[in-house]
């Protein structure tokens, strides 16, 4: 004869206690009906034939007592099946995994410009469009699929980034795996486990559209000399003005008291003249976004929109700062 035990079985909404083929809501109610088996095989440990024929002799009272305690315990069975056994092999979690250098430099890039953004990963990869508080500048961020290591599922979420670029920067070798959890975002990187509480997103919620924008001048540029030119300025006035002349790209940075000047070198074909001012300080926190490597491109046309575009591989981000018009 088969000896009864209690076998348990993970399920959302609590655990189901099987005993013989019967589910229990209660591992108590699962305990009580293991019991009264274990009683009857101890009467007449023979076959459940001889036990029903055994029940059927028992004394009215104790009868009694018997079909209440049935009664009683059939209220707390399921007679399903429990449904995460049936769809164990379906189930599968939203999840991406990649490398920690790769996203890096685009979380640094978001938290030097803004306290809110919203990112989407799904089949196409990730997806980021954001404005920084003052509108001043917008940021575009797409990584390709081929990028991630793992790729699976689809889902938005919203986060603290200058934590999550924290536990980043410190793990910048590893690779990083991201889930959702209740209202937190896991990150497993080398077998530490980190959550960060999510922001809530808006049900309704929908990027603002990309603006369609024609420029004049496009030109590559090296990052670090770029870099040197915007440092410098920031030494003498809050605006640097590009000025391409005669095929010649020149900058200029005029303060109350100091000024700075010079031309840098670029690769480009456009033969109209533009000039154009933009605010330095958004113009340095964009090209940190220059951290996933490669060179850069300028596109500008005469008091318009500058759009910097930074492409690695995979990886891309573009930006549009507005322009410094009249005496701002």
């Amino acid at each position: 004869m088969k000896t009864p035990t209690i076998k348990e079985f993970p399920r959302k909404g609590g655990n189901i206690f099987r005993v013989l083929g019967l589910n229990f809501r209660t591992k108590k109610d699962a305990e009580i009906h293991l019991k009264h088996i274990q009683h009857i095989q101890s009467i007449n440990p023979t076959t459940p034939k001889t036990q029903k024929a055994k029940r059927e002799k028992l004394s009215p009272p104790v009868k009694e007592v018997f079909d209440n305690f049935k009664e009683e315990v059939d209220k707390n069975i399921s007679k399903e099946e429990p449904k995460e056994e049936k769809q164990k092999g379906d189930v599968k979690m939203d999840r991406f995994q990649i490398e920690i250098k790769t996203l890096l430099p685009v979380i640094k890039g978001i938290v030097g410009l803004s306290t809110e953004a919203v990112v989407t990963v799904n089949n196409e990869g990730l997806y980021c469009l954001f404005m920084d508080p003052a509108n001043v500048e917008l940021t575009e961020i797409i990584i390709a699929p081929e990028e991630f290591i793992e790729l699976c599922g689809e889902f938005k979420f919203s986060v603290r980034f200058e934590d999550l670029y924290t536990i980043l920067k410190e793990h910048k070798n590893k690779t990083a795996t991201f889930t959702t959890g209740v209202n937190t975002l896991e990150i497993n990187v080398n077998g530490f486990n980190f959550s960060l509480p999510l922001i809530e997103i808006e049900p309704d919620f929908e990027y603002k559209k990309n603006p369609e924008l024609t420029f004049c001048f496009r030109g590559d540029f090296n990052l670090k000399e770029l870099k040197d030119v915007v440092k410098s300025a920031r030494v003498t006035s809050e605006a640097i003005c590009f000025d391409y002349t005669k095929k010649v790209f020149n900058f200029s940075a005029d303060g109350d008291l100091n000024k700075l000047s010079g031309k840098i070198n670029t690769t480009s074909t456009t033969t109209e003249d533009v000039k154009s001012k933009y605010s330095l300080e958004y113009l340095t926190k964009v090209l940190d976004f220059g951290n996933i490597g490669g060179d850069i491109t300028l596109m500008f046309s005469t008091d318009y929109p500058l759009k910097v575009v930074f492409e690695n591989g995979g990886v891309k981000v573009n930006c549009i700062i507005a322009p410094r018009v009249g005496n701002d």
